[in-house]
This record gives structure tokens, C-alpha cells and sequence, in this order.
């Protein structure tokens, strides 16, 4: 993720797919497609600038929220285990929101990903500059580890952020992706990450037990999006062979392990 455009972690969600130039070829262990990830695998090259000291903050309403007369309904049949933070709406650039299509998070999303290369699809290959990034969604929370090279301080940095991210609905977020809210920064700056921030995203699966491809956006309005592959820590994906050789079986493992 790191930190999207201001470098990508980042990493939302709901099952909306954005146009594209390429499918993901992604290959899991299951052949169940959730979404056609109609988008290119691999980092969309973004224009970044210097680090902010003065980002959008995002708060909770101190007032109980009603949801607004064109809230969609929640989404049935979400079995999420994890913890819950109790949704109070979000105040953001002087927009309220009310709407939260999955008020206890999303079961499909939930567990363990790595973040791994978009082009290759393959966990052995290391990302650009280093970069090692552990994301865990569990209930409607989330959190990663990860550590590389700042691309703002040309430094080696290590980093954990957290916090919590609610769906939206189409009637306040014309992307319907999710957005994740940040309440926690344990090295403030490093990537460009504040608590306070908020990043929004699509969620773009590609075999819903092994691997999912976010698509990134800064703030919740529409704009320059970054799409980041992970697969499912502990399962097996099918890394496509080259000059005619055979699919090979890799292991997705613990990138800290």
C-alpha cells in the first residue's frame, strides 16, 4: 500500500470493478470469480507530491447519525467475527456521511493478505524498493505492517497503521467503495500516512479464497486511483509460467516470517 498518492499502502471495497485496460490474471487454488477484475494488475503510475502537514482530517459526528432517506440496505449475511466499532457516521471536507452498507465489516475481505507484485502475480517476486506490507481486516477493522524505502525521504522506513472503514452507499459515494478511516500511526510521516487520514477503494476479487485486488483512492471523491494485489496469507496460488512452462504452486506466506 504504502501510501496512495503520496506513495500507494495504502489500501476499500465493495464489489465494484472500475474500467480498465487488462483483466487480472490472478490464478487460485478456487476458479470462483466475484467480481471480473477489469483493471490493470499492476501500480497505476500516479502523480505524487510533497508530504501534506495540514491533510483533510476526518472526525466522528459528536451528534447520534440517522441515516439519510436514500441509504441502500445493509449487506445481508455478514458472518464477520473481529472486533466492531459502533458506526456514528463520518464528517470529511464538510460532508457528512450516514450511509454504511456493512456496518460489521465485510466477511469476504476478512483475514490475513499480502501485498505482492502485480505483474507477475508471484509472492516470491519483491516489490519496488523493498517494500513489505502485511494488511489484516478483521470485523470492520484494519491494520498493516510494512517497511521499505520512502520515496519522499529516500529513507529506509518502518511502519504500522490501523483504524476502521465502513461501505458505502451510492446515494453519498458515487464509487460505492469503502472507506477506511485512520486512527492510529505508530511512525507519523513515514510514507506520508497521519492519523486522520481517510483512503477509499474498490474491492476487485479474483478467486474471493485466495486473492483480491484493491483499487485505491485518495480521500472518498472520485480521482487518481492506484489498484494493489494481495493474496491470502497461508493459501497456495498458481503462478502462470513463462516461455511455455507449466504454471508453477507457490506458497503465500508471512512476508515478516
Amino acid at each position: 500500500m504504502k501510501y496512495l498518492l503520496l506513495p500507494s499502502l495504502a489500501a476499500a471495497l465493495i464489489l465494484v470493478a472500475a474500467g480498465c485496460d487488462e483483466g487480472a490474471k490472478f490464478v487460485t487454488e478456487s476458479d470462483t470469480s466475484i467480481a471480473d477484475a477489469d483493471a490493470a494488475s499492476g501500480d497505476v503510475p500516479v502523480t505524487t507530491t510533497d508530504v501534506a502537514t495540514d491533510l483533510p482530517q476526518a472526525h466522528v459526528p459528536d451528534a447520534t447519525i440517522t441515516p439519510g432517506p436514500n441509504c441502500g440496505p445493509v449487506i445481508p449475511n455478514q458472518n464477520t467475527k473481529g472486533p466492531k466499532v459502533p458506526w456514528g457516521g463520518l464528517v470529511y471536507e464538510g460532508k457528512t456521511y450516514t450511509c454504511n452498507e456493512c456496518p460489521g465489516g465485510l466477511q469476504i475481505q476478512e483475514g490475513r493478505w499480502r501485498h505482492i507484485d502485480g505483474k507477475t502475480e508471484d509472492p516470491d517476486v519483491p516489490l519496488d524498493d523493498d517494500y513489505r506490507e502485511r494488511l489484516e481486516l478483521s470485523g470492520n477493522t484494519w491494520s498493516f505492517v510494512s517497511d521499505g524505502t520512502d520515496s519522499f525521504t529516500n529513507t529506509f522506513e518502518t511502519q504500522t497503521v490501523s483504524g476502521w472503514y465502513f461501505c458505502g452507499d451510492a446515494s453519498e459515494i458515487s464509487t460505492r467503495g469503502s472507506v477506511f478511516v485512520v486512527t492510529s500511526v505508530a511512525n507519523p510521516g513515514a510514507f506520508g500516512w497521519q492519523e486522520g487520514i481517510v483512503i477509499t477503494a474498490e474491492l476487485l476479487m479474483d478467486g474471493p479464497l485466495s486473492g483480491m485486488i484493491f483499487n485505491w483512492r485518495d480521500g472518498i471523491a472520485p480521482g487518481g486511483s492506484t489498484q494493489d494485489l494481495y493474496c491470502r496469507i497461508g493459501s497456495t496460488v498458481s503462478v502462470e509460467g513463462t516461455g511455455g512452462a507449466p504454471n508453477s504452486q507457490k506458497l503465500c506466506k508471512d512476508p515478516f516470517e
